[in-house]
């Protein structure tokens, strides 16, 4: 089978939730380990779904040798360290992200986790907000494609924002993750 091809169905397998099935077909396109940074970037975030966080961190760095300059390595390299309570430095590699894009919308909001973890609630708060401000064009896509109703995400920003009593709707942990990776 082409190589394009492979690499495009382990994508595909990915945005279905199949991170195994994409490394796998990854590994195939690739088996004397030469990887593109495409092939990088989507190996790290198979691996983070994985929860392969050493895995992920090794692609990171591969990726920085590559492209210093990409926001989505350290978005990714946040990610991964936040799951491994690393906060301080999860942050600052959100930082990272941002500095390169200020409108990158799922490091701000990837941030936010950070600073709710680590307890500093208005930091959290702010970059929730921004990042709610940010990505709402892709919220509602989300929305539209996941069936969410519409009224749920309100709800999550009213409580943020703090405009209007808001009904006690939530996402699920598994939902919030599945939208951070449709944002980037």
């Amino acid at each position: 089978m082409e190589t394009q091809e492979l690499f495009r169905q382990g994508q595909r397998l990915l945005a279905v939730g199949n991170p195994q099935g994409c490394l796998d077909k990854l590994y195939q396109d690739a088996p004397l380990g030469e990887f593109s940074l495409p092939h990088l970037l989507t190996r790290a975030v198979a691996h983070l779904q994985l929860a392969h966080y050493s895995e992920a961190l090794a692609d990171c760095q591969a990726i920085l040798r590559i492209d210093p300059e990409n926001r989505q390595l350290y978005f990714i390299r946040g990610a991964v360290l936040r799951r491994m309570n690393r906060l301080d430095e999860a942050i600052a590699n959100l930082d990272q992200a941002l500095d390169l894009d200020p409108n990158y919308g799922v490091a701000c909001l990837e941030r936010s986790y950070c600073y709710r973890a680590a307890g500093r609630l208005e930091e959290a708060d702010r970059d929730l907000q921004t990042a709610l401000r940010l990505t709402e064009a892709a919220l509602q896509g989300f929305c539209d494609t996941m069936g969410i109703l519409r009224t749920q995400m309100d709800a999550t920003e009213s409580l943020v924002i703090g405009e209007r009593p808001i009904p006690q709707l939530f996402l699920p942990v598994e939902e919030i993750e599945k939208l951070q990776q449709t944002l980037h």
